[in-house]
């Protein structure tokens, strides 16, 4: 049995599960972000707005169930812990343009990872230092990203049709 959940007023971008099956996220057209809890009666548990700018993409980490990255029109990429209902760490200016992809690494919870139009490909640490540890320019807009399962290759989709495999251990 399918359920409606109505908690958008625009046009929903993005959808997102955490890793234990409990909470569902998704963003839509203009910049809101809902969490919502699974099973019984699907209560919204938070709404969030960054900025008022649209928010393609959100993403749940697969290896903390309470947090959540979000990517927006205007580059930033923020960090949530949900189980606190809170912004944990905002990413500004980084991207130039619209990020267009987030991932999380399987194998290690410090490390996220974004794309944007501006052609960026950029690596976080989003605990300790909470800075950029890597970022890499590729000849066309990125458009998504996605780590393998091994931890150090990840895939790039771009506008122009190209996909790009990335491996972390040999960028420069």
């Amino acid at each position: 049995m399918a359920h409606n959940i109505t908690s958008h007023s625009s046009e929903v971008l993005s959808v997102t599960v955490n890793n234990n099956d409990t909470l569902i996220g998704s963003s839509s057209l203009d910049g809101v972000i809902c969490v919502h809890e699974l099973g019984g009666e699907y209560a919204m548990k938070h709404k969030f707005s960054l900025n008022g700018y649209k928010c393609s993409n959100v993403l749940f980490s697969n290896m903390k169930e309470f947090q959540m990255a979000s990517g927006h029109d205007d580059g930033t990429v923020a960090v949530w812990d949900v189980s606190l209902g809170k912004m944990f760490h905002k990413f500004e200016g980084k991207h130039t343009e619209s990020c267009t992809g987030i991932t999380f690494s399987p194998v290690n919870h410090m490390l996220m990872g974004s794309v944007g139009k501006d052609k960026k490909v950029i690596f976080y640490d989003i605990f300790k230092s909470k800075k950029v540890v890597e970022d890499l320019v590729l000849p066309e807009s990125c458009t998504s990203v996605n780590f393998n399962h091994d931890g150090y290759t990840i895939a790039v989709g771009t506008l122009e049709g190209s996909v790009f495999a990335l491996d972390l251990r040999n960028l420069k």
